[in-house]
This record gives structure tokens, sequence and C-alpha cells, in this order.
């Protein structure tokens, strides 16, 4: 509704973060709101790293997931990621409740709880069609008998596939996008594509996006007909694997360790604005020309690489070690190692920012603060 008058049905993206938004009377309290999610974010970590390890395990993850400031500068803004990530934290510390009450009758109310959540998510962000594999992957390793098993992932999976099925079937109805979400066309087409595009024809990223748009038929985009743009953008991967397979490293890089940018310095009252906002980065020099110029935001720019260097190698160390782990712990590591994977690798490529990081952060904090605790608290810490 605009101006008293009925748009166009959206199928950009699902509805979760919109219905958020409505409930709000004002985008400051919208914002209010989003920052007590974040430091519930915080506790919810603290939690899960308190009942399966010791309380400076936890403390270390609240501290780690309250300093990251990608977490913070989306909070900040009118966007969906922090509810996004309240919502998959929850999934964490209800999975890892499962794995402590593995084979007791409490595991079915947890269940269905975790179907919810799961479902709240596919409707808050796309990219939560994949976390139910994660969670799945983890029920099956639960150490129960395989008919529970079955049933539990029939459980979490009821919801989730209900919201895909019947948010596709309004789509299909109102728009016939045979889709959830047609964002994820327009991602895979306009930023993926382009960018192999970029790298493979070495041209600069929005030459390439600009060929691409001019590519597509006058009556064929994202928004009316995504299944022949995800096509295109397939059929540009297949014939150039080397630039996907560049592109995507990168774009991985930049999930793990790229600071947040413009709207941090915007936050924290500064003037630093980064080039060519919104597109990936052809020449990095710009960038460190004009943080060269900015002594604050520089320093704020290296506190996060620094930090996302630390919770990198919390991770491995975390994962180097889990074998030393009793059963339950090795289960956790599981449960965030799968999570943080499934909320990464749609996001690697030309499309990967910052923010795209906060998905993953809580079961990234998890992971790394397992790893700092044994490598800092050596023999005064157990696994077992």
């Amino acid at each position: 509704m605009e101006n008293g008058k009925c748009q166009a049905p959206e199928t950009r993206m699902p509805p979760g973060y919109s219905v958020f938004l409505t409930l709000m009377p004002t985008l400051r309290t919208a914002v209010a709101f989003q920052a007590l999610m974040g430091a519930t974010v915080c506790v919810i970590t603290a939690v899960i790293l308190a009942r399966f390890f010791d309380y400076w395990s936890a403390l270390l993850a609240a501290v780690l997931m309250a300093f990251d400031l990608a977490s913070v500068a989306t909070g900040a803004s009118i966007i969906a990621e922090q509810l996004f990530q309240l919502v998959l934290a929850a999934v964490i510390l209800l999975v890892a409740r499962m794995i402590l009450v593995a084979g007791k009758s409490r595991i079915i109310p947890l269940a269905i709880a975790t179907s919810v959540l799961l479902a709240l998510a596919i409707m808050i962000r796309p990219t939560g069609i994949f976390v139910p594999f994660a969670v799945g992957a983890t029920i099956l390793v639960l150490p129960i008998s395989w008919r529970t098993r079955l049933s539990l992932i029939l459980i979490v999976s009821f919801l989730p596939a209900a919201a895909v099925i019947g948010w596709t079937a309004r789509n299909v109805s109102c728009c016939h996008v045979r889709t959830i979400a047609t964002s994820g066309a327009n991602d895979l087409y306009r930023f993926k594509a382009a960018a192999v595009v970029a790298f493979a024809e070495h041209e600069s990223f929005i030459v390439a996006q600009h060929q691409l748009e001019h590519a597509l038929p006058p009556h064929v985009s994202p928004d009316n007909d995504p299944a022949e743009v995800e096509r295109r953008a397939i059929q540009i991967f297949r014939e150039r694997p080397i630039a996907l397979a560049a592109v995507t490293a990168e774009g991985v890089g930049v999930l793990l360790f790229a600071p947040a940018g413009s709207s941090l310095s915007r936050m924290l009252g500064l003037q630093w604005r980064a080039p060519n906002p919104g597109f990936p980065k052809d020449d990095i020099q710009p960038v460190l020309s004009s943080l060269s110029s900015d002594p604050s935001m520089l320093a704020v720019v290296v506190f996060q690489i620094a930090q996302c260097i630390l919770v990198a190698g919390g991770i491995i160390f975390a994962l180097i070690n889990v074998r030393a782990m009793s059963t339950a712990k090795r289960e956790l590591v599981l449960l965030c190692a799968l999570m943080a994977m499934v909320l990464l690798a749609p996001n690697a490529g030309g499309s990967a920012k910052s923010r795209m990081r906060t998905h993953a952060e809580p079961a990234m904090v998890v992971l790394a603060a397992i790893g700092l605790r044994r490598a800092f608290g050596g023999s005064h810490f157990e696994y077992n």
C-alpha cells in the first residue's frame, strides 16, 4: 500500500521483516528493538557455551559477539539481518538443548519449537532455506534410535517446507513466479555472474553488470522470469569455471574478513565513506587511500579485521581439537560448523559483503570461543 493505493505484489523477498516493521510504531522503535535483539544474541551465545563448557568460554563468546561491529552496524540499519541473526541464534540454542536431552521425552517439544523458528527464518531471508539441512544432519548423529531420528527430522522439516511451498504458491498465483523470492535470481545474475564475467573478461564490475543487463531480452527480468535469469547465470558459470572459482574464493575472503564500512562510519558519526559503495571493489587502492586520510575509521577497520582473524583462528583450533571433545560437544561443533557453512556458502561471490557474515556470526563465535578457550586455557580447560 502506497498513498492509499495497492502496489504490485512483493515477490523479491518473503514478508517476515516487512511484518516486523509494520508492528513497529516508528523506525526508531524498530532500531531500538534490533539493538535489544543484538544484546539477546550475545546472551544466547553465552548460555550455549555455559551449558557445554564453562563460564569463561561463555564470557568470551559474549564479548566476541558484542564487539562484532558488522552486527552492530546492521542492527542500526533498517535491514533484516539483525532479526534473522536472532532467529538463527535461537535455533542453535534449541538444537543445542536437543543434544543435551537426547533420548528424553523433552526433545519433541524442542523439535517443534525449532521447526517454528526455521520456518520463521525462511520467511525473513530466503537463505534460511538451507538451515534445516544443517539441523537435520546434526540430528542424524544424535545417540538415539533411527526411528526417533527420522521422527525429529520430519518434525523440524515440516513447517519450513510448508513455509516454502505456501509462499511459492502465493507467488505463482499472484505473479506466475515459481520461486519463494526473486532476489535469488537477481543476486545470481546481476552480482555473482557479473563478477565472473568481469574477472574472465578483465573488465570492471559495473561494465560487466551493464553488459549482462543488455543481454537480457526486453520481457525477461529477475522479477518476472527468475527461472530464465538463473539459467543464463548458470550457463555463464559453466562456461567460465576458473573465473567462478576465483570469484568464489574472493567472496569467501570478503565474508570472513571484510570490515563494515560506510554504514558503520555513519553510525559512529565519522565522515568516511567507501568509494563506489554498493558494488564490489575493482581496485582496493581507492579504499586504502581514503582510509589513510581518516585515522579514526582506519583504527575501526583494523580492529574489525583483527577480530575476524581471531575468530577464524579460534574456529580452526576448535575443529583441529574436535576429536578430544566429548560426544555432546562434538555434536555442538558439528551443528555450528554446518550452520556457518550453509549460511556463508550461498553468499560467496560477487555480492559478498560483511553484513552477510552476520548471518553466521553466532555459530562462528561459538566455535571461536571453544577454540580460543582451549588455546589460552591450557591444562585448566578440558573438552571432556
